[in-house]
């Protein structure tokens, strides 16, 4: 027969001083508990996430304005030196595109 050993109960070959129960117990809820949330920080995060937003897409269409801005300006600048070298060549004029 196999002898099961307890902790809680005293060994007969160790002294009774030296044997002292087991008192640390895991405390384990079922159902974990969570705090509530601070209403009033949620709101101001809430702002702060619709206030970027908003920054975001602002910037986002200026690049975009400012992008078509610049390459109308290249486009007419393109057209201009086309027209320049043109006339320069009906005249007989030797002129650099610049």
């Amino acid at each position: 027969m196999s002898e099961t050993h307890d902790p809680q109960v005293a060994d007969p070959e160790t002294p009774q001083a030296d044997v002292q129960p087991d008192t640390t117990q895991q405390v384990t809820s079922a159902s974990p508990t969570t705090r509530p949330k601070n209403p009033k920080r949620v709101a101001a995060g809430k702002a702060i996430a619709a206030k970027t937003k908003q920054q975001n897409k602002t910037t986002k269409q200026n690049n975009k304005t400012k992008q078509n801005k610049t390459t109308k300006q290249n486009n007419k600048t393109k057209q201009n030196n086309k027209t320049k070298q043109q006339k320069c060549v009906m005249h007989g004029w030797s002129v650099t595109p610049g």
